[in-house]
C-alpha cells in the first residue's frame, strides 16, 4: 500500500507543479518561443526529484519475482475483504430499501376500481416482478398520465387527488429493482 501511496503523491505534486509553473508562465507578457522554452525547463528542473523517485520505484518493485507479486495481491487483497463484505451488506440493504419503495407506490396506487383494471394488473406484475418489457413500458405510459394529471381532466380512467407523487415517485425508482 506503501507504493499505491507515493505514487499517488507523487501524481498530486506532478499536477500541483504544472499547474503552478502554467500560471506562471501564463502570466508572464513574454513572446510565445521565450515562454515556451522557460515552460521546459521549469518542468525538467521542477520534476527532476519525483523522476528520480519514480525511477527508484521502479527499480525497487520491478524486480520483484512471480511471488512477490502475488504476495502483494494476496495482501491487497485481505485488507479489501472487509469493505467487500461492507458493500455486499449495504447492496442488499439498497436492494431491500428499492424493493420496499416500489412496492409501497403500486400498493398506494392500486385502486380495485374496474375502470383501472389494466393499470392494477400491470401494478401487480410490478410488485410481483413479473414485468416484461412491453408491460413496463405499458404501465410507464399509464404512470406519466396519472403524474400529469390536474382535478378534473379526463385521462380515460379515474384518478385520485395525491395519486401523482406516487406516480411520479414509481416512475424513478421503478427501474431499480432487481
Amino acid at each position: 500500500m506503501d507504493v499505491v501511496s507515493l505514487a499517488s503523491a507523487a501524481g498530486a505534486v506532478i499536477c500541483g507543479v504544472g499547474t503552478w509553473l502554467m500560471y506562471r508562465v501564463s502570466s508572464r507578457h513574454d513572446s510565445k518561443g521565450a515562454s515556451d522554452e522557460r515552460v521546459k525547463h521549469h518542468i525538467h528542473e521542477s520534476l527532476a526529484p519525483i523522476t528520480q523517485e519514480v525511477a527508484a520505484l521502479r527499480q525497487q518493485f520491478g524486480g520483484m519475482t512471480d511471488l512477490h507479486k502475488m504476495e502483494l495481491k494476496v495482501a491487497i487483497g485481505e485488507s479489501l475483504g472487509p469493505l467487500r463484505e461492507d458493500i455486499a451488506v449495504l447492496k442488499n440493504q439498497v436492494d431491500k430499501f428499492w424493493k420496499d419503495v416500489v412496492y409501497n407506490a403500486a400498493t398506494s396506487l392500486h385502486q380495485r376500481d374496474p375502470r383501472r383494471e389494466p393499470i392494477d394488473h400491470l401494478l401487480e406484475k410490478l410488485q410481483s416482478r413479473t414485468l416484461t418489457e412491453e408491460e413496463r413500458r405499458m404501465l410507464r405510459h399509464y404512470l406519466r398520465l396519472i403524474r400529469s394529471w390536474e382535478p378534473g381532466t379526463d385521462v380515460g380512467f379515474p384518478v385520485k387527488e395525491g395519486e401523482q407523487f406516487q406516480a411520479g415517485l414509481l416512475l424513478s425508482v421503478m427501474d431499480n429493482v432487481p
